[in-house]
């Protein structure tokens, strides 16, 4: 940061009072009588990084912060509401229950690419999309999902730096 102060010229100031002040939160031009900025109720003054917040604005701020917990609140019943998809299992086929190993691992058929809301993509080259596999794991009554694929085995796709393409050439000479 530099150390140089922000200058007005004489054609700005000519509008405004001589001893008239700039609130630091709002940069309203304050009469200089004014102890607290007309704009902001900011006390003359104070740093910019600090600003003192006055008892409207804290009322506000939770009477916002309150509104928006409860509708965050009110839409997550809604959204676990309603009719399984194709992509969900349902309870009686894959609960830990009806297992017979009791292990709490279930293997779902081979299925493609479903809907969920964290995707890693991995790049085509490295795997064979159409070997996906589900896994759903429940664990303390919350289900995850995951899906396995495997490997493709193809060696020129799987990038190879020249030292070790080198190397290898020697080896075999």
């Amino acid at each position: 940061m530099s150390a140089k102060k922000r200058s007005r010229s004489k054609a700005e100031d000519e509008g405004f009072e001589q001893r008239s002040w700039e609130c630091t939160v709002c940069t309203f031009r304050n009469r200089h009588e004014a102890f607290k900025c007309e704009m902001c109720d900011t006390r003359k003054g104070t740093s910019t990084r600090k600003p003192r917040l006055n008892q409207n604005v804290v009322q506000h701020h939770t009477v916002v912060q309150n509104f928006v917990v409860q509708q965050s609140l009110a839409e997550k019943p809604k959204r676990r509401v309603g009719r399984p998809t194709a992509d969900s299992p349902s309870t009686s086929r894959h609960s830990p229950e009806s297992t017979s190993s009791g292990s709490g691992v279930t293997k779902s058929t081979v299925t493609s690419r479903g809907n969920s809301k964290r995707v890693i993509s991995l790049r085509d080259s490295l795997i064979i999309r159409s070997s996906a596999k589900k896994h759903i794991v429940t664990v303390k009554g919350i289900p995850a999902c995951i899906v396995e694929y495997k490997r493709h085995e193809d060696e020129n796709l799987l990038d190879t730096s020249p030292k070790q393409s080198s190397l290898e050439k020697d080896l075999t000479t």
